[in-house]
C-alpha cells in the first residue's frame, strides 16, 4: 500500500483551513480505533482459551486492515463526515 499526498485544495473543498481538517479527520480515526478495539475485545472474549490450552493457530486468511488514518481521511475528502462546534454555553453547563 503506497504513501499519497493530498492536496490542500482537496482538503479546502470540505472544510475552512487546514487545522479543522485535521482535528476532524483524527477525531475519526481514534473513533475507528476504538470500534475496531471494542469488536477485537469480544472477539477475543468469545475465544478466550484456558489457562493451560493452547493458544490458537492465526488465521491463514489474516487480511490487513487498512490504517484508520487512512480510512479517516478518505471518509473525509468523500465528503462523508459530519461535524459541528459545542458553544461557549455548552461548555459552561458541562462544568
Amino acid at each position: 500500500m503506497g504513501l499519497k499526498t493530498v492536496p490542500n485544495k482537496d482538503i479546502e473543498k470540505q472544510a475552512d483551513d487546514l487545522f479543522e481538517a485535521t482535528v476532524v479527520a483524527s477525531q475519526r480515526a481514534r473513533q475507528i480505533v476504538g470500534e475496531r478495539h471494542a469488536l477485537r475485545e469480544v472477539r477475543d472474549y468469545d475465544e478466550e482459551p484456558g489457562l493451560l490450552e493452547e493458544l490458537p493457530e492465526p488465521d491463514e486468511n489474516y487480511v490487513e486492515e487498512e490504517k484508520a488514518t487512512t480510512v479517516a481521511l478518505d471518509e473525509f475528502l468523500k465528503g462523508e463526515l459530519k461535524w459541528k462546534y459545542s458553544s461557549d454555553e455548552e461548555e459552561d453547563e458541562e462544568k
